[in-house]
């Protein structure tokens, strides 16, 4: 969605959740023109971050058509990048990360999805895909799509994990070999990814080793099975890690959730 779409969104559900009598609160916007905005997260010293998904590229260049309707065609461009809002300055502070879109730009892009720091300098960044990770090495060899990244104050970027590549040699869910990588938590000595196409929630070591913490399973709802994938991981106060589900098509209500995951794997629905 762009971000005008999120801000028109915001404004209908406040003004269908505020209370008879109460004034509505003043929206205004911080940041504008970004390129499929997704994760955003403030640095170390305050400013805010946000990952750009990207414009993908032309049609006549490297493209892929995926199997999933929602997905279908979709070009490369090296058009991803973050952009930083500090001190009342708005600028994309790094630029020529992979994304995938559909030419027409009728989403959703793939490229650049949820930031996370940890210390000054320990920026992690997520890049995601949405497809069997064989098909990414065939047709986007080494370009980085589904992989977790650190990127440099000077904005050089370094490889982490390849989260398309454990899901292709482990599959820890057991079902469709799919891979997505999605949000990032940054943690001292670790860092928490989840693929929202392998349904897992990993661990990546100092090291770039990668284990799966836990998976995530179907939900049968009224209309049958759904797929929801882990979206957002953060830290508790109580030491545990708090994963979203985006539900799967159809979208029944009342069928996303947040679970409560221990670092053994343990989880229980929060």
């Amino acid at each position: 969605w762009t971000v005008r779409k999120l801000l028109m969104l915001g404004a209908a559900v406040a003004a269908l959740a505020i209370p008879t009598g109460v004034s509505a609160s003043t929206i205004t916007q911080v940041m504008h023109d970004l390129d499929n905005a997704k994760g955003l997260a403030f640095g170390p010293e305050g400013a805010l971050y946000v990952a750009e998904a990207g414009r993908g590229g032309p049609a006549s260049g490297l493209c892929w058509t995926s199997p999933r309707p929602d997905l279908g065609l979709r070009c490369y461009g090296a058009t991803g990048a973050i952009s930083r809002y500090w001190h009342g300055t708005q600028e994309r502070i790094v630029t020529g990360l992979p994304s995938l879109e559909n030419p027409a730009f009728t989403g959703p892009a793939a490229g650049p999805q949820h930031i996370s720091f940890q210390g000054r300098g320990g920026m992690y960044v997520t890049i995601g895909f949405g497809g069997d990770p064989s098909t990414r090495d065939e047709l986007f060899p080494g370009l980085g799509f589904s992989q977790l990244l650190k990127i440099t104050p000077s904005g050089v970027v370094h490889p982490v994990a390849d989260i398309g590549a454990y899901e292709g040699a482990n599959n820890p869910d057991g079902l469709q070999v799919d891979t997505n990588a999605y949000s990032v938590l940054a943690l001292p000595g670790h860092q928490l990814v989840t693929d929202a196409g392998g349904n897992s929630l990993l661990d990546v070591r100092a090291d770039g080793s990668i284990s799966t913490v836990t998976t995530f399973p179907k939900v049968i709802g009224g209309f049958g099975p759904a797929d929801p994938v882990p979206t957002e991981v953060v830290l508790g106060p109580d030491g545990a890690y708090y994963v979203s589900n985006l539900s799967g098509v159809p979208f029944t209500p009342g069928s996303a959730r947040v679970w409560r995951v221990l670092p053994d794997g343990s989880k229980t629905i929060y």
